[in-house]
């Protein structure tokens, strides 16, 4: 008897994903879809750090914030082609992640979460006193419609964006979980001291990695910039985006590739009905659901999304053996 050997599941699920935009040619489902792809992107830059390392960031909105200003403001204000400032926009997000990381890893449990939310409410706090961009505390960004100025008349380009993005984050986490830096990084998320007594330089694979996820998070937030075309300090550096991020992961399984995607394509389209079909006053019953959801999910599937597949996949789903021939 031998088992039948099936594809990675994962590359076919990324297939089925690029597949979905070619569905529907309506605006509001290619909206959607830009979205979900464009969070599980952002989620799963956290997931590096905080899912697979363990180190619980909640100030990731900073680098997603200074992704959105450098990019917006080289275009809005010199000209900069969106490309380049997008680019830039990550190599800030690299700069902004290390000295972050140099003063809260000494940190550990909550004081970094919280250290890493004070980091971001004082990005938040100077570029509100410094009023960046030429139109004051909020900078609209100009819409010259073509490839080059990353604006464009059909959604799917943004949402084929996004998925690309979503594509590179993924392949990123799968690279980094395969190799000895990953197997180091999960030491330290289990057991620090004991990876340190080991020989493993924890402070040294916490920083890489953080500089990794603060990367990927601000080119998307460069490319939020671009894609919603207006930017201010209360927007791009608001907490809910990293307790989104957060809850995504969780929600979809936190040290997981595909648990960020899963909780992504779950709370995306909940939020969104509670706050655009809904709205008026029940707008706050999306963040209610949000709690109900995130509890359950501790209480009952700790493991989020991803555990409650790979139960029913171990208990209905093994590989089936095949009598030889």
């Amino acid at each position: 008897m031998k088992k039948i050997k099936l594809p990675n599941p994962l590359l076919i699920f990324m297939i089925i994903l690029g597949i979905l935009p070619l569905l529907s040619s309506q605006h509001f489902y290619l909206h959607m879809l830009t979205l979900v792809f464009l969070f599980a992107f952002f989620s799963e830059a956290w997931n590096l750090i905080s899912g697979f390392g363990k180190q619980f960031s909640l100030g990731h909105v900073a680098f997603f914030g200074i992704g959105a200003y450098v990019t917006g403001i080289l275009y809005a204000d010199y000209g900069i082609s969106p490309w380049i400032g997008i680019l830039l926009s990550g190599i800030g997000g690299i700069v902004l992640s290390l000295l972050i990381g140099f003063a809260t890893f000494r940190l550990r449990a909550f004081f970094f979460a919280l250290s890493t939310i004070a980091c971001a409410e004082a990005l938040r706090v100077l570029i509100t006193y410094w009023r960046l961009g030429s139109t004051g505390l909020g900078t609209t960004i100009p819409a010259a419609k073509g490839f080059k100025y990353l604006t464009f008349s059909n959604e799917i380009y943004y949402t084929y964006l996004a998925y690309v993005l979503l594509l590179l984050a993924v392949a990123a986490a799968y690279k980094i979980t395969k190799s000895k830096i990953g197997y180091y990084l999960l030491a330290t998320g289990e057991d620090e001291e004991a990876a340190r007594s080991l020989g493993v330089n924890t402070y040294r694979i916490k920083l890489i990695v953080f500089a990794i996820s603060g990367f990927f998070t601000a080119v998307g937030g460069g490319f939020y910039c671009m894609y919603t075309r207006y930017i201010e300090p209360s927007m791009v550096f608001s907490i809910d985006f990293s307790v989104q991020f957060a809850v995504f992961a969780i929600v979809g399984g936190m040290g997981t590739i595909a648990g960020p995607i899963l909780g992504s394509a779950l709370l995306v389209p909940l939020s969104t009905f509670f706050r655009s079909w809904i709205g008026g006053l029940f707008t706050p019953i999306g963040f209610f659901s949000y709690g109900i959801i995130l509890i359950v999910i501790i209480l009952f599937i700790p493991g989020g999304i991803m555990k409650l597949i790979s139960l029913v996949d171990e208990k209905f789903f093994k590989k089936l053996p095949i009598p030889e021939k």
